[in-house]
C-alpha cells in the first residue's frame, strides 16, 4: 500500500534496495493516519488500500483499523494476518467497507486455503467480501485486472 525509500541506491548484496514497507503507515502516509487538512490531501473516504501478497496482509491490516472511513480494500494474493483476533483490531469505522479478494487456485506462496480461511473470517465479522479464484499462480491475470475494474468502478459510483 505504501511505500517509503531509504536512501538513494541500491546496496551491493540488497535485492530489494532500499525500498521499505511502511507497516502502520506512520512515516510515509501521515494524512491517511491523521486525515487531510481541510482543503488539502485527499479525503479518506476516497481512498481504496490496495496490495499484493504481502502488501495485502498489511491493506487488510491497516484498513480494518483504520479510525477514519475508507472507499475499499483490495487484498490480491494474500490473507488476514491472526484472524482469530480480528475482532480486536478492527474499527467501526469501516465495518461495511467494500473488500475485492482475489487468489489464485495454484498458488505456491500462499495457499489459497489461507485466504479462504481469511475470507470467512471476515464473512464471520458480516464484512461484504468480494471473492474470485482464478487458475493462476501466485501473479496477476488479465481476468483479475478485468474484476478489479468492475469492483473499482462500481465502488466509486
Amino acid at each position: 500500500p505504501w511505500l517509503c525509500r531509504r536512501g538513494a541506491g541500491r546496496r551491493r548484496g540488497d535485492r530489494l534496495g532500499r525500498w521499505r514497507v511502511a507497516c502502520a503507515a506512520k512515516e510515509c502516509a501521515p494524512p491517511l493516519r491523521t486525515g487531510a487538512p481541510a482543503g488539502r490531501g485527499v479525503p479518506s473516504s476516497a481512498i481504496t488500500l490496495a496490495g499484493f501478497s504481502q502488501g495485502g496482509v498489511i491493506a487488510l491490516q491497516l484498513g480494518l483499523s483504520h479510525p477514519q472511513q475508507l472507499r475499499g480494500i483490495m487484498a490480491l494474493s494474500t490473507y488476514l494476518h491472526d484472524h482469530e483476533r480480528l475482532a480486536e483490531r478492527i474499527d467501526f469505522a469501516n465495518v461495511d467497507i467494500p473488500i475485492f479478494m482475489a487468489h489464485g487456485m495454484q498458488d505456491p506462496m500462499i495457499p489459497i486455503t489461507r485466504a479462504i480461511t481469511s475470507r470467512e473470517a471476515l464473512l464471520a465479522l458480516n464484512y461484504q467480501v468480494d471473492w474470485h479464484e482464478y487458475a493462476m499462480g501466485h501473479q496477476v491475470c488479465p481476468q483479475e485486472i478485468n474484476d478489479i475494474a468492475q469492483w473499482l468502478n462500481a465502488i466509486y459510483q
